[in-house]
């Protein structure tokens, strides 16, 4: 694949295990792609701050910044995302604050399998396809050519723990027997 192929993408995925360059790799994207002339957001997930310190800039949050290398940076928290969602998509703006405050909606988040990653490609889908569609409901946003994304780490996938006969079939599995 050439660079301007790879330039031509609605959303570049840079993931990898830990250690890797992920950050270094998705910084270096994203100035090549702002000095050829895009407008770029570099979006890291789960907010842990390797790309800020990448950059040595300081933490934007959960707010698109402009930074000294031609491209804007924002840090994806999966609960931000959701009150955002609530704020914008179901008609509860004066609800979703408080609930994101009151960390009831990190609760929900953290017990749901999967509505981390779903929250956040969401914000990813936002930010990517919304804003480029012209969506009525976030009229006055950015919008941006490619929006590289400096994924979390990766790992190996690890056995799945012993779990009751009740979860197991709720994760979809048959339930392990006790001598396994």
């Amino acid at each position: 694949m050439r660079w301007d192929e790879l330039l031509d993408r609605p959303v570049v995925v840079i993931s990898g295990k830990g250690g890797t360059g992920k950050s270094t790799v998705a910084a270096a994207l994203a100035a090549f792609a702002a000095a050829s002339g895009r407008k770029v957001l570099l979006a890291e997930m789960e907010g842990r701050g390797e790309v800020t310190q990448t950059l040595g800039i300081p933490d934007p949050g959960f707010t698109e910044v402009p930074t000294g290398f031609g491209f804007s940076v924002l840090s994806i928290v999966p609960a931000s995302a959701g009150a955002e969602y609530l704020q914008l998509f179901s008609g509860l703006n004066r609800v979703a604050r408080p609930i994101a405050a009151s960390a009831v909606l990190e609760q929900a988040i953290s017990g749901g399998p999967g509505l981390r990653d779903l929250l956040v490609c969401g914000k990813i889908y936002e930010v990517a396809g919304l804003r480029a569609e012209g969506h009525p409901r976030i009229k006055g946003r950015p919008r941006y050519d490619l929006p590289p994304v400096r994924s979390r780490r990766c790992s190996r996938r690890r056995r799945p723990s012993r779990r009751s006969s009740g979860s197991a079939g709720f994760a979809g599995r048959r339930p392990r027997s006790r001598g396994s």
